[in-house]
């Protein structure tokens, strides 16, 4: 007998196919829900590391509420609209064109509905789900709201309100909205697919039960809109109708009733789709949505819009005086500026001999070093190796001199910015190059005979006056990547040693910071979080070693307290013999009623926010800020500590409330700590471009913008703002010079100095935080910096000698241009340095430029200059050994230049007369003097600044010696 199996190997085939396609689905599903675990897990670990994990575990555990609420909610309510249109589907369908057309689809789709609809709802839900648990900052904030005491000028309530409740009120709204929307959307789809929506044929074009399905829902929809009417009203609370932020008088006395009657008008039209449940027919609902719709454009549009032209714009300053001056409060309060003190400071030009024996004895030492130009100085003096790295630029912060007094000083951390070119293996990356090593200090107005730095603090290991004994820099600003540490084998390069036969000393790390992976679940789950198979494999890693990542303070502190905005540029600070990095925090908000939105990113750049070691904020717009929070990174175990600083914050409180116990109270800082914290450059800058307009209080003034101040050109750097600048400074009614933050302002659209701006930045004074404007009369005429740097450059006799500086082989750079209050008017310093242009040198400080009023002084140092300005009146400023600040350029380079100098005189003097041989005889004599003085530059450059200096060379065999002597006694030239 003989049996027929048609079709058999198909069979087969397709039972293949129907077991592998779902084992693949699953398989695909279960590595995903791995790979999230994995990066729970991991990031749970960190969490722990850093003593954080109720920060991780409340994200997570809101962000999954909010994730399965909103998207089962989602789901639920669009699935079950979707239900009800196939359940009010008509039994019996008219023959039509259309209906043959449809049936083919309906066909198709029929055996596999549940699955269609089931796997859209399931991608539905979790594209909302996800849009949901973004928002946890908003949900979190709302449920823990702490009011702020000020009620809003128009509609009475608490600012909190608007800062908390209406972005909730607003999301929930967007949600609603868009589940309405969906759900009107796929119960149209359905009801067309299965007949109770025609576009063809005789008769209703809806069947009753799809039309009452479709009133109710578009009906929710304008009551919806009614609600959003309602809200719309708060929202003026930022509107741009007007010259300024909030609401306008067209906003106020047009828009406001216009959205109230339109809400009325939805309600009614709402109404009126509901009634359509039980009446046949569109006449209803269709008046209804054509009174909403001519209503808006009537009332909510047109209205205003009257307004506006012929009672606003032809009165306008009148109209909107009240506005703006509401305006003018707010934005100052939101932005902590409303105490800046504003006097006129009637600059003069002239010191009278009591002012400069008075103000010339109160003077600081003026800083000299640019951390922006110096860098590269450390990198050549302080470097040790290729692979260490400095900052670019360097910071910024004050320690003790001899005698106890504070003084600014330029500091740096020396990291580690990996191997040694062509010895990048995996190995050396991760597991022997791990940490950097030292700090580095030198006073900020003193340099030695040859133009360099006089550290007091450096080399390897290190010397010098803070007592560092725990150098090593595991966490910092170059440590972008991963590294494996600790363990039973000191492996880790710890530093050049001569001392030691390999010529180095290694180090296995024993700090509390980094997550172990001596596990094999560790080790693996890290592997696919770095999708590196040598954390898996490699023997060098044991049950003792740590893994350390996300080590930049930033990163640290943004993880730590996601709820901050953190400064671009964390500073390190020696607190306790150990090395911390100092990081500001701030609280921001873009919801304070009437205050002017500003964007970060703009009114924080400028010409450092384009270095390496500055990191640009992101474009949010804000217009509200506090630096309620102090924070700081161990650079050796990488412990993160959050101080409260601005205690009386709501939006700090309202955080604190969200993560109990995660920020310390203000009385926590040590003493030690507290004389490194300063006043935060972003913050400072934000507030500088509020108060370029919003010094101006008077809303007559205000809506005319004469007065208007804008922040001029760094003159060192064309096509950037000009930096605040960290300097000692004696405010005119301050008994003493303090360290304060500075900035200057032009008029707008002009090149002359407008004010000048500092605030304190000593932590320990009561008047922390003042800021203080100096206005120069609008009739008065002072330069700027521009101009101040032009004058510079086109002197006469400085040009000459900085044409003679930049001889053959060598380059001059300015240095920060620097503005201090004195004597009734202001002084301008800037240092300039000289580089050889054959890479082997580095910026040497050679020259001080001063300008008082019309009188320029150019010296080799900032006390000849002065004197210069001042006809020889000051005093000299003492140098740290009690001796005047002084140092002379070396003998061959002065003789260079005073043979250059001669020869372009005789030069010019020939060429006067026509005299073509002696023109080129000087010109002989010139270029000879020019190559002496460049041959004289480079044996001074190459001279060592301190004693001994390291090699410049990044070789590490061509370093000599890796302990260079801190010399704080030499002396100094300033």
């Amino acid at each position: 007998m003989t049996f027929r199996t048609p079709g058999f190997g198909r069979r087969i085939g397709g039972g293949r196919s129907r077991v592998l396609i779902p084992t693949l689905v699953v398989l695909a599903v279960l590595l995903v829900l791995f790979l999230v675990f994995t990066a729970i897990y991991t990031d749970l670990l960190w969490y722990r590391s850093v003593g954080f994990s109720s920060v991780y575990t409340t994200q997570l555990r809101t962000k999954v509420l909010l994730f399965i609420g909103a998207g089962i909610l989602m789901a639920l309510v669009v699935g079950a609209n979707m239900v009800t249109a196939y359940r009010l589907r008509p039994a019996y369908r008219p023959l039509s064109v259309e209906q043959q057309g449809l049936e083919r689809y309906r066909s198709v789709i029929d055996p596999h509905r549940r699955l269609i609809g089931g796997g859209l709802l399931a991608l539905l839900a979790l594209l909302t789900g996800s849009s949901a648990a973004g928002q946890w900052r908003i949900w979190l904030a709302f449920m823990n709201r702490t009011p702020f005491g000020v009620k809003d000028p128009q509609f009475h309530k608490d600012i909190s309100f608007f800062v908390f409740t209406y972005p909730f009120l607003r999301l929930i709204l967007g949600y609603i909205f868009a589940t309405v929307i969906l759900s009107v959307l796929v119960s149209l789809v359905v009801h067309y697919l299965y007949g109770g929506l025609r576009l063809q044929g005789p008769g209703d074009k809806a069947s009753p039960p799809a039309r009452a399905h479709l009133s109710v829902l578009v009906g929710v929809f304008v009551l919806l809109k009614a609600v959003g009417y309602w809200f719309d009203r708060w929202g003026l609370a930022q509107s741009e109708r007007g010259v300024v932020t909030g609401p306008s008088y067209t906003d106020v006395n047009a828009v406001l009733p216009a959205k109230t009657i339109l809400a009325v008008i939805a309600l009614i039209c709402a109404a009126l789709f509901l009634v359509n449940i039980v009446r046949r027919g569109m006449t209803l609902p269709g008046v209804g949505l054509a009174l909403l719709v001519l209503s808006a454009i009537l009332v909510g549009g047109f209205y205003p819009l009257l307004i506006q032209q012929f009672q606003v714009r032809p009165n306008e300053v009148d109209k909107e005086s009240p506005y703006i001056g509401r305006n003018i409060v707010a934005t100052r309060d939101a932005y902590n500026v409303a105490a800046a003190k504003v006097s006129e400071y009637n600059a003069s030009t002239q010191l009278s001999p009591a002012q400069v024996k008075d103000d010339t004895t109160t003077l600081p030492n003026v800083r000299l070093l640019d951390p922006a130009v110096v860098s590269a100085t450390y990198q050549q003096l302080q470097q040790i190796r290729g692979y260490y790295k400095f900052a670019d630029p360097l910071d910024i912060d004050r320690y003790p001199t001899d005698g106890g007094a504070l003084r600014d000083s330029v500091v740096a951390v020396r990291e580690l910015a990996g191997p040694p070119q062509g010895d990048a293996n995996w190995i050396n990356s991760h597991l022997v190059y791990t940490h950097g090593f030292g700090f580095v200090a030198a006073p900020g107005n003193q340099v030695d005979a040859q133009g360099a730095p006089i550290f007091s603090e450096g080399g390897i290991p290190p010397k010098g006056v803070l007592n560092i004994n725990q150098p090593r820099v595991y966490f910092g600003e170059q440590s972008t990547y991963y590294s494996i540490v600790g363990g039973t084998k000191t492996r880790e390069l710890d530093y050049p040693d001569d001392k030691s036969a390999s010529g180095q000393a290694n180090n296995a790390y024993t700090g509390r910071g980094g997550v172990p992976v001596g596990s094999f679940l560790n080790r693996m789950l890290y592997s696919l979080r770095f999708k590196e198979k040598n954390l898996l494999l490699s023997g060098a890693i044991n049950s003792q070693s740590k893994i350390l990542y996300d080590r930049t303070p930033r990163e640290r502190v943004e993880k730590a307290a996601p709820w901050l905005t953190v400064d671009g540029n964390p500073y390190p600070a020696v607190v306790g013999g150990r090395i911390v990095w100092i990081v500001d925090g701030y609280t921001t908000s873009d919801g304070y009623p009437y205050s002017e939105q500003t964007s970060l990113a703009d009114a924080t750049r400028d010409t450092n926010t384009v270095r390496p070691s500055v990191t640009a904020q992101s474009s949010d717009r804000i217009n509200y800020i506090r630096n309620s929070v102090k924070a700081t990174v161990d650079a050796y175990d990488g412990s993160v500590t959050l101080y409260g600083w601005d205690e009386t914050d709501p939006v700090l409180k309202t955080w604190e409330k969200v993560f109990p116990g995660t920020v310390k109270p203000k009385s926590a800082i040590s003493p030690e700590l507290l004389a490194h914290l300063r006043y935060p450059e972003d913050l400072f800058k934000v507030q500088r471009r509020i108060l370029s307009r919003y010094h101006v209080t008077n809303p007559q003034a205000f809506y005319s913008g004469q007065d208007f101040w804008q922040i001029p050109d760094d003159p060192t750097k064309e096509g950037f703002t000009e930096p605040p600048y960290y300097l000692s400074v004696k405010m005119p009614e301050q008994p003493a010079a303090g360290f304060s933050l500075t900035s200057t302002f032009v008029p707008k659209g002009r090149p002359n100095l407008a004010a000048y701006m500092a605030v304190d930045s000593v932590p320990t004074n009561s008047t922390y935080g003042q800021i203080r404007i100096l206005q120069v009369p609008r009739g008065q005429v002072i330069a700027g910096p521009g101009q101040v740097q032009n004058t510079f450059q086109n002197n006469p006799t400085a040009s000459q000698q900085l044409t003679l500086l930049a001889g053959k082989g060598s380059q001059v750079r300015f240095g920060n241009l620097l503005t201090l209050p004195l004597g009734g008017g202001f002084l301008y310093v800037e240092p300039v340095y000289v580089q050889a242009s054959n890479g082997e040198t580095y910026p040497l400080l050679k020259r001080v430029l001063v300008s008082f009023g019309d009188t320029i002084g150019f010296a080799s140092t900032f006390q000849e200059a002065l004197d210069q300005v001042l006809k020889g009146g000051s005093t000299a400023l003492p140098s740290p050994n009690g001796s005047p600040q002084s140092g002379t350029l070396s003998d061959d380079v002065r003789k260079a230049i005073e043979a250059a100098g001669k020869a372009f005189t005789d030069g010019q003097e020939a060429l006067k007369k026509q005299d073509w041989v002696a023109y080129g005889d000087a010109q002989k004599r010139l270029q000879a003097a020019l190559d002496q003085l460049n041959k004289a530059q480079q044996a001074a450059a190459k001279k060592p600044a301190t004693s001994p200096t390291p090699a410049t060379s990044s070789s590490p065999a061509a370093t000599p010696s890796v302990n260079p002597t801190v010399n704080p006694t030499a002396t100094p030239k300033s």
